[in-house]
Parts: structure tokens; C-alpha cells; sequence
């Protein structure tokens, strides 16, 4: 007898109540749009349509992946950001609402879309950041860096997906060693997480983001460290660092930088209140 929608989403949603996935029959529903490319409009109006086997063999597969905590975005390889809909792989962090802080600090910052920036994102990951900011500013050029040479691929991706070619370019260094030119604004989300809060991270982020994206050494500064110094060469005296950072981190993070010449321009917290940006500018600039 064919399966209908509504079988498979009760069958869905004790699979994942058993694996102890919160909001189980949310998180079934989700799958089910997105696996199949259901509106949520047909899931209501049309519990009892009978579905192919191949449509239930990929939704099964779906709901596996999500029992063993697979994060929904990294099944669909898609996540929005800033609603903008960017690839994302296992090679790279999820961009995440809290990084949307450094978006908005930046366009609060330089509120005329018409000017025209030279822009730097060293950790580019997906490359969220620079691609929004090249989206809202549409005169500007970027430039992504990242260590991880699978991270630029996912970059790559994006870049032409929003048909970046001709405005960003991406390199393939460690933060921003043998770069050169100078740089308008500079935008960073480094790993910050502490080694000693492994322990308390969920399933989700400990198992399928990569830990070189999320682990900043002991104390969770070891990127803010190895940063400072190329940042000072590479930003303009009239420029802005707008740099994420994890709570309770902000005046470590000072000390860090002003010790490489910068001073805090504007702390930033983000929607739950946390600080969670820096706007830094050259002392002497």
C-alpha cells in the first residue's frame, strides 16, 4: 500500500523524538519541504497524497541524517544568511543570525550604498560576509582569504552563484600573509571558542562544523592574536575593522589589539544582547 504525506511524517517524527530531536514534528515537516520541494501549504491541504517510492526512499534518507543530529542546512546544503540563500558543505561553519551583527555594524557605519570599498574577509568560509557586503554595496570590490583550501571551494560556489566573478577575488593564505594592498574595510569572524567549552557544544555544531572554523586555542584568542598584526598592515588609516567575537570576550580582545595599534571604536551587541561586534580604527588614524 503507497505511503501518504501524513504517514510519512508521523513515521518521520517518532524517529526523531526517538533520537531525542527537539520539535520533531517541526523538524519532520521541514524535511519534508525541503526533500521533496513541498510547500508547507501542500503538507496541510493534502495529508492523505500518496507519494513515490523514490520520494520516500530520499525522505527516509533525510530523516537519518537528521536523527544521527545533522544540521537541516547541512542536508540541503543551504543556509540563508542576511536573506540570501549560500551553499554550505561540511567544510564550513553555518553562517549563523549572531554573524548578521557585522553586517548591520558596517552598513550603520558607511550608510550610502554608493560608495565604493575596497573590502577584506579573512576567514572567508562560505564567503556570507563578503558576498553580502558586495550585495549592499554594489560599487565595491572584495577580496575572501582562507587557510582552508575546501572552504574557498564552498566560497567558489557562492561567488558564482551570486555572480561575484568580476568583483571578488579569493585566496588561499593563512589570514593575511603575502597580501599586499590595502583595504577600505576589513570583516572577520575567527574561530573564538575556547578548547575547555567542547564539552558543551551541541551534537550539531561538534560534529559537523570544521573545528578549524570554531576553536580559537585554550583561552579562545589565538586567532585575535595571530590576526592583529596583518590587519594593522592591511587596513587603511581611515579604515574599519569589524571583528565578531564570543561573549564575554571584548576586553581581552581590546588588549590584544591595542597592542598592535588599534582602539576600539564601538562595541555592538547583537539580538540577545551580547556583545558580539568591535569597530576598530588605527590609533593615530
Amino acid at each position: 500500500m503507497a505511503l501518504t504525506i501524513r504517514d510519512v511524517l508521523l513515521e518521520a517524527q517518532k524517529k526523531l523524538e526517538q533520537a531525542g530531536i527537539v520539535n520533531s514534528y517541526q523538524e519532520a515537516r521541514f524535511l519534508l519541504m525541503y526533500a521533496l520541494n513541498f510547500s508547507l501549504e501542500k503538507i496541510i491541504v493534502s495529508p492523505h497524497k500518496k507519494l513515490t517510492t523514490k520520494q520516500i526512499e530520499k525522505y527516509e534518507s533525510w530523516v537519518l541524517r537528521r536523527s544521527s543530529y545533522e544540521p537541516l542546512s547541512k542536508i540541503r546544503e543551504e543556509k540563508e544568511f542576511w536573506s540570501l540563500p549560500f551553499i554550505v558543505k561540511a567544510e564550513t561553519l553555518d553562517p549563523r543570525p549572531d554573524s548578521e551583527t557585522l553586517i548591520e555594524a558596517v552598513l550603520k557605519t558607511y550608510s550610502s550604498r554608493e560608495m565604493t570599498f575596497n573590502i577584506l574577509d579573512l576567514g572567508v568560509g562560505t564567503g556570507c560576509l563578503i558576498i553580502t557586503l558586495l550585495h549592499e554595496y554594489p560599487y565595491s570590490l572584495g577580496v575572501g582569504i582562507d587557510k582552508s583550501a575546501s572552504a574557498l571551494e564552498v566560497a567558489q560556489l557562492n561567488l558564482k552563484r551570486f555572480k561575484l566573478q568580476d568583483r571578488l577575488r579569493l585566496i588561499n593564505t593563512s589570514w593575511g600573509e603575502g597580501v599586499e594592498e590595502e583595504f577600505d574595510i576589513i570583516i572577520s569572524n575567527p574561530p573564538y571558542i575556547a578548547e575547555k567549552e567542547r564539552q558543551v557544544l551541541s551534537p550539531e555544531v561538534i560534529h559537523y562544523d570544521p573545528e578549524v572554523a570554531l576553536f580559537g586555542g585554550e583561552d579562545g584568542l589565538e586567532a585575535y592574536r595571530s590576526l592583529a598584526p596583518h590587519v594593522f598592515r592591511l587596513l587603511k588609516f581611515s579604515g574599519r575593522l569589524f571583528l565578531e567575537i564570543g561573549q564575554g570576550q571584548e576586553k581581552a580582545v581590546e588588549k590584544i589589539f591595542k597592542e598592535s595599534g588599534f582602539i576600539i571604536h564601538e562595541w555592538i551587541p547583537d539580538l540577545a544582547g551580547i556583545i558580539r561586534c568591535g569597530i576598530f580604527q588605527k590609533e593615530h588614524a
